[in-house]
């Protein structure tokens, strides 16, 4: 099973939206596993000053938590998003 945040949008529910769009669409995932956990110790909030609990529980467009990513995999995050855009831009 996968976990799903009212603060995120599951991948697989943008991939069926995908598919429902394009039906001659080939799909496959990509999982991205930290080697290794060591360094996390805390978990802060995003954009902590910005906004209240209230706020986030309120807006579940925020995502809860801010995000650590390497620059190595913020990279390919930045590269996703793009082909993700240009793949809405012809929907």
């Amino acid at each position: 099973s996968v976990a799903i945040s009212t603060h995120t949008i599951p991948i697989q529910v943008i991939v069926d939206l995908l598919i429902d769009k394009l039906p001659n669409l080939k799909v496959f995932m990509i999982g991205i596993v930290p080697k290794s956990l060591v360094g996390f110790t805390e978990l802060n909030l995003y954009k902590e000053d910005e906004y209240s609990l209230e706020e986030r529980s309120e807006n579940e467009d925020l995502p809860f938590f801010e995000f650590n990513l390497t620059p190595t995999i913020q990279k390919v995050a930045d590269q996703i998003i793009d082909i993700i855009k240009e793949i809405i831009l012809k929907i």
